[in-house]
């Protein structure tokens, strides 16, 4: 499969409009780094609104963070960079384990993007990790450096709503000997799973 560049409407996850579409996405779990383990601390409406999704269910997401950036090259080792927003709590919380020394760079986490089929006028999940698991990983380096980085000053998502977010940005390469299958979308029909480490 071709390589995925999805770009996510952090705003529009912030306050669903039902008359407006747009693509959203969510990090739902995120456990490692030698005993770290993000709290799913934000609560959102879900788009779809039901029990329709595999992974979105019912009519809240409870999640670690919202997506803003989702990028996959494609094949079966392609590491995978996520750039997410965080409350400031679990931002403190990922510095602290940061700066305290990593002691693994192994990862379990997991994603959840939705979008919208406009021909089928239906929501549908553009990429989970598939039976609402987690993909087994490790964080990426590049010339040494771990490929994780959060920002220490939050910001607003939506001026409009008083509540500040930090960004972070990671890359996770799947686990030596592990798989996780992985399900991607580009429609409410058209769907493809791939075994991702294999």
């Amino acid at each position: 499969m071709g390589g995925l560049n999805y770009e996510c409407d952090t705003a529009y996850a912030l306050n669903l409009v039902p008359s407006e579409k747009a693509r959203v996405g969510y990090l739902m779990s995120f456990n490692g780094l030698g005993g770290l383990s993000l709290k799913s601390d934000i609560e959102l409406f879900n788009p779809f609104n039901s029990k329709s999704g595999e992974v979105l269910k019912g009519t809240k997401v409870k999640c670690v963070g919202i997506v803003e950036k989702f990028a996959f090259g494609g094949d079966v080792k392609d590491p995978i960079r996520i750039a997410a927003y965080l409350s400031t709590a679990n931002a403190a919380a990922l510095r602290g384990k940061m700066t305290s020394g990593v002691k693994s760079t192994k990862l379990k986490f997991s994603f959840a993007l939705a979008d919208y089929d406009l021909d089928a006028k239906a929501w549908f999940e553009a990429a989970i990790v598939q039976g609402d698991k987690k993909a087994s990983a490790a964080i990426d380096t590049m010339d040494g450096v771990l490929q994780i980085f959060c920002d220490a000053e939050p910001r607003r998502l939506d001026p409009n709503f008083d509540i500040v977010f930090c960004r972070m940005i990671f890359q996770a390469a799947p686990e030596p000997k592990q798989t996780s299958n992985l399900r991607f979308a580009t429609g409410s029909t058209q769907k493809v799973v791939l075994a991702w480490g294999s």
